[in-house]
């Protein structure tokens, strides 16, 4: 599950604990040619000096979720339990297409910072960076078209208030709040819903900045 790579680049590093390593892994998702297709396993050409293995189980649940998070929308419409049979349908197509040489799949690779010829897909934060992707993609639809929405304010930071909204953290600032800056005045919004309106989005530094859409 582990073979290959040059040095990755643009890159970012950070402490892992669950190895005890500093890893090293590109900013945005790198695209793998499948090559070879064995009993349990999938090759991947991502262009480097060798072949990354991956496990046929977690090539498909890869490839699983990320139709699921393409498939859902996380702000403009209630995300459903269960998937509907007529995507269950488009799921088992999509997967028989995607699983045969030839194919690609887009995910993170990372490797250890100490030992560069060892790398390996990131699952988690390929998901993850999949799934933040397609929420900026609704947040930049909701902005274009002057929508509002609904978020939860966490807690008074400098110059505002952070907002959770569709599971990413956005920046409220003061003047967007109150007419007039008050402590005790901030502090009764706190752990309360409101609705916004986005001022500003930032995909690269995943930087949301609303204003009040009320009052």
């Amino acid at each position: 599950m582990i073979r290959s790579t040059s040095r990755i680049s643009p890159y970012e590093t950070r402490y892992n604990d669950e190895i005890d390593f500093y890893v090293r892994s590109p900013k945005h998702l790198m695209r793998g040619n499948v090559v070879t297709i064995t009993k349990s396993n999938v090759l991947l050409d991502f262009g480097t000096k060798g072949l990354i293995s991956l496990s046929k189980e977690d090539y498909i649940e890869i490839l699983t979720q990320t139709f699921i998070i393409l498939n859902t929308s996380y702000i403009l419409t209630t995300r459903p339990k269960t998937l509907s049979n007529k995507l269950k349908t488009n799921l088992s197509n999509w997967l028989i297409k995607k699983v045969r040489v030839g194919e690609f799949i887009d995910v993170k690779v990372s490797s250890i910072d100490s030992m560069e010829s060892l790398a390996l897909v990131n699952i988690k934060d390929s998901l993850n960076y999949i799934k933040k992707t397609k929420l900026f993609y609704e947040l930049n639809k909701v902005k274009e078209s002057d929508q509002v929405l609904k978020g939860f304010v966490l807690s008074k930071i400098k110059g505002g208030f952070s907002v959770t909204i569709g599971g990413i953290v956005a920046f409220l600032p003061n003047k967007k709040m109150l007419k007039i800056p008050h402590q005790k005045i901030a502090t009764k919004f706190i752990n309360t819903s409101l609705y916004f309106k986005i001022s500003r989005l930032t995909f690269e530094s995943r930087n949301v900045v609303l204003r009040k859409a009320y009052g």
